[in-house]
C-alpha cells in the first residue's frame, strides 16, 4: 500500500500517514533505522558546519547547527520512546505522524543550509556542500525508503534549496551545477521509488510465506485431530515417510523404523498382505484402503486397535509408486463396543449368553444343519427347587447359587458348546455337531455335577438338582421356537417322572 500524499490533507503529517498492515510495517522499518539516520545527521551537520561554514560568522554556523542538532536530538528521542512503547496497530498512525514531522524538519534545517552558509563561501565550500547533502539524500534510501513520499519531501528539502542557491549565484559553473543537482534529484526519486517497490515485494512475500505457514499449520492440527499418524510407503513397501505418532503407537523410533518394511512380526502392517503383495508385484490395479483394521500386541499383555485408510500414490505417468495413508488409534473405542456388545449379549448375573444371543447362535445351528445335514442338540435345564432357596435364604442366595451352577456347567462343556440363561432358574444348552446319544451322555454329566454342588447359606444347606429336556437337531427340526418348544416340553416331562434325570 503507498503513502501518497493527499491534496486535501489538513497538514503535510497528515498527508503520509500510513493505514493498515503495511503501515504498520513501514513505521516498525522507518523507527528500527532510526538511531543510524540520527548519528548520520550529526556526523554531515558537523562536516557542513566544519568544512562549508569555515568563512562564516560563528554565531550563524553555530546557531544553524544548534536547531539542526536540537531537532536531531528530539527525533533519537522519538526512537528511544518508539522502542520502549512497542505501539500496538491502533498506536501506529500516531508514530508515523512523528516520525513524518521529524523527518521534516530534519530536512529542512539541514537544507538550509545552502542559503545560511553558501552565501559565506566559494566554490569549493558549494562542490563540498552538494557532496555532504547529496551522500546525505543517498543514505537515507535505505532509512526512509519504506515511505516512499516521504523520501521525496527529504530530498526536494535537501537538495531543491542548493539547487535554487546555484542559480541564484549565476556563474557557468554554478548553472552546470544547479543542472546537475536536478538530475540527482530525480535520479534518487528513482532509486527511492525502486526501493519502495522492492520493500513492498518483499513485505508481500513475508506475509504470503507466514499465511501459507499458518495455513500448513492449521492443515496439520486439523489432521492431527483425525489421525494419530500419517506416513507413506514406496513400490518395495518400505516406509519412505513417518510422523512422530509411530513411535508413540508402536513404541519404535520414527528414524529407525524409515526404510523398513511396513509388515513385520514386530510392527502392525498398514496395507493388507494382499494390497501389499500387489504392489510389490509391480501391479498398476492397487486400490485403496479403506478401515484396515489392525489388532496387535505391541507388548505381551496388550493390546492395540488400530485403524488404517490409503491411498495409491501415481507419479505423472499414471505408475504406482507407493501408497500414503493414516492410522488412527481406535483401541479404547474398540474396547467400548466389545464391551456394549458384550453386554447386549450376555446375561448380567452369569455372564452366560443371554435368551436372544442363545437363539440366534441355534438359528445358525439350524441353517447349516439344512445345508449340509449336520446333527446337534439342545437341551433345556430348568434348576428343582430354586424356590425355596429364594423364599428361604432371599434373592441374594439365589443369585450365588445360580452364578455356581453356571461356573460348575461350563467346565464340563466344549468349547465349541454355547450355555445360556434364558431367564430366571432356566438354562439353555446348544451342543454343536454331537450326535444324541453323546449329547445324552454330557447332559448326565451335567446332572450329576449339579447335584454335587454342596450349597450353603449360613445355617441352611441345599441339595441342588436340575431336570433336563433334549432334543436332536437335523434338517428336520424346524426353525427356533420348534425346537425350544420341543426341549421345554422334554423337560417338564423330566420334572413330571420325579425331577433330578434327563428327558429326551
Amino acid at each position: 500500500m503507498s503513502t501518497g500524499i493527499s491534496p486535501h490533507a489538513g497538514s503535510r503529517a497528515d498527508e503520509m500517514r500510513p493505514s493498515g498492515s503495511w503501515a504498520t510495517q513501514q513505521t516498525h522499518l522507518l523507527f528500527t533505522h532510526g538511531y543510524a539516520g540520527q548519528v548520520v545527521n550529526v556526523v554531515v551537520s558537523l562536516g557542513i558546519a566544519l568544512v562549508c561554514g569555515a568563512r562564516a560568522p560563528r554565531w550563524v554556523v553555530a546557531s544553524w547547527l544548534a536547531v539542526h542538532l536540537a531537532v536531531t536530538a528530539w527525533r533519537a528521542l522519538q526512537v528511544a520512546r518508539f522502542r520502549r512503547a512497542e505501539p500496538d496497530d491502533a498506536a501506529m498512525p500516531t508514530w508515523h505522524r512523528r516520525f513524518v514531522r521529524g523527518t521534516i524538519a530534519a530536512g529542512a534545517t539541514l537544507g538550509s543550509a545552502a542559503w545560511v552558509l553558501g552565501p559565506y563561501g566559494g566554490f569549493e565550500q558549494h562542490a563540498s556542500m552538494a557532496l555532504f547533502l547529496g551522500g546525505m539524500c543517498l543514505g537515507a534510501v535505505s532509512v526512509l525508503g519504506a515511505a516512499f513520499e516521504l523520501y521525496v519531501v527529504y530530498v526536494l528539502l535537501l537538495c531543491a534549496p542548493m539547487a535554487a542557491f546555484f542559480l541564484s549565484v549565476g556563474t557557468e559553473i554554478h548553472l552546470w551545477m544547479a543542472l546537475l543537482d536536478c538530475v540527482y534529484i530525480g535520479a534518487m526519486i528513482a532509486t527511492g521509488r525502486g526501493q519502495y517497490r522492492t520493500l513492498q515485494r518483499m513485505n508481500s512475500l513475508t506475509a504470503t510465506n507466514r499465511a501459507l505457514e499458518e495455513h500448513q499449520q492449521r492443515l496439520r492440527e486439523f489432521a492431527d485431530l483425525g489421525a494419530d499418524l500419517f506416513w507413506e510407503c514406496d513400490r518395495r513397501g518400505r516406509f519412505s515417510y513417518l510422523t512422530e505418532g509411530y513411535e508413540r503407537l508402536t513404541g519404535r523410533p520414527t528414524a529407525i523404523a524409515l526404510g523398513t518394511d511396513v509388515d513385520g512380526d514386530d510392527r502392525p502392517s498398514f496395507l493388507p498382505a494382499a494390497t501389499l503383495a500387489a504392489l510389490r508385484g509391480g501391479s498398476n490395479e492397487c486400490a485403496a484402503v479403506h478401515e484396515h483394521v489392525i489388532d496387535w500386541s505391541p507388548r505381551e499383555g496388550s493390546r492395540s486397535v488400530l485403524l488404517s485408510n490409503a491411498i495409491p500414490i501415481h507419479d505423472a505417468h499414471g505408475t504406482v509408486t507407493g501408497y500414503r495413508g493414516t492410522v488412527r488409534d481406535v483401541t479404547e473405542q474398540h474396547r467400548l463396543a466389545e464391551q456394549l456388545q458384550h453386554q447386549a449379549t450376555h446375561d448380567p448375573l452369569t455372564d452366560l449368553a443371554n435368551r436372544r444371543e442363545f437363539e440366534r447362535r441355534l438359528a445358525t445351528v439350524l441353517d447349516g444343519a439344512r445345508v449340509d445335514g449336520s446333527r446337534h442338540a439342545v437341551c433345556f435345564l430348568d434348576l428343582d427347587q430354586f424356590k425355596a432357596v429364594n423364599d428361604t435364604c432371599g434373592h441374594a442366595a439365589g443369585d450365588v447359587l445360580l452364578r455356581r451352577i453356571a461356573a460348575e456347567v461350563t467346565r464340563g462343556l466344549r468349547s465349541r458348546d454355547t450355555l445360556a440363561r434364558l431367564g430366571g432358574d432356566e438354562f439353555g444348552l446348544l451342543l454343536e455337531h454331537c450326535p444324541l446319544d453323546k449329547a445324552t451322555a454330557i447332559a448326565q454329566s451335567i446332572r450329576e455335577a449339579v447335584r454335587g454342588i454342596d450349597f450353603r447359606w449360613g445355617d441352611d444347606h441345599f441339595t441342588v438338582t436340575v431336570s433336563i429336556g433334549l432334543v436332536g437337531i437335523d434338517a428336520t427340526s424346524g426353525d427356533v421356537d420348534d425346537v425350544l418348544r420341543k426341549a421345554d416340553a422334554a423337560c417338564y416331562a423330566a420334572k413330571q417322572a420325579g425331577r433330578d434325570r434327563v428327558q429326551s
